[in-house]
């Protein structure tokens, strides 16, 4: 049963998507949508599915491309973010392991800029299962303010990547997304997944279901919805 929350705000980076061989103008807008988050006040920040350095990654080893920063550079600099402005991160990144595999997840940082975990994407979807490896675990972390947990992008499509956050008594789920569409205009943009996957997650389990999207095209094959949204827990 959810507890009775105070009001908090949540800041949800919307940022443009950018290709792989442009990973610093895509660093560039990640660190103005931190620092306008900060601006704003929030206290728990998304940045959506592997904001940094891309999605499509092509292969298991991205940093090691030209002008990718190195992943501790990256997670150093976003540790500090959440220490300047003192809120809770939620950041999606591919994440780089000792044994040479990826993970696409959320990294959880607090506002003393310390890694407090990390969820990876457990459904693997379309590019992601070339080269990430899928997580198989739900971990909840306790802001003081709400208990939160983080699903990625197409984990809102299996109604049991949600159940198992709720069960682990998540409030707030912030979805870390890289919402593929489908529109005439870029005004137009939409997906399946924000007019009503998510908010039956919501309404399903109870939960308030904040969702951070990237807008814009990556490249020439996938093209991002925007549409970064909060939902209540009766889905609205």
């Amino acid at each position: 049963m959810l507890r009775s929350m105070e009001p908090f705000r949540v800041g949800l980076c919307q940022v443009p998507a950018y290709p792989l061989e442009r990973a610093e103008e895509n660093w560039t807008a990640i660190l103005a949508a931190l620092d306008e988050a900060g601006h704003q006040g929030a206290q728990l920040v998304g940045l959506p599915e592997c904001s940094y350095p891309a999605y499509y990654v092509r292969d298991a080893r991205p940093y090691d491309r030209p002008g990718v920063r190195p992943f501790a550079e990256v997670t150093a600099v976003l540790a500090a973010k959440c220490r300047q402005w003192r809120y809770w991160l939620a950041a999606g990144l591919a994440v780089p392991h000792p044994d040479g595999s990826l993970t696409n997840s959320g990294l959880v940082f607090d506002p003393a800029g310390e890694i407090r975990g990390r969820y990876d994407k457990s459904f693997l979807w379309h590019f992601d299962a070339r080269w990430f490896r899928r997580g198989r675990e739900f971990p909840v972390w306790d802001a003081g303010f709400a208990r939160f947990g983080v699903l990625i992008c197409a984990d809102a499509r299996q109604p049991e990547v949600a159940r198992a956050l709720a069960v682990n008594e998540a409030e707030v789920i912030l979805d870390l997304t890289a919402w593929v569409s489908w529109g005439r205009t870029m005004t137009e943009l939409s997906t399946t997944q924000c007019e009503y996957l998510v908010p039956v997650r919501a309404f399903e389990n109870g939960v308030w279901i904040a969702a951070a999207d990237r807008f814009g095209p990556e490249g020439t094959s996938l093209v991002y919805a925007g549409r970064s949204s909060v939902y209540d827990p009766e889905g609205v």
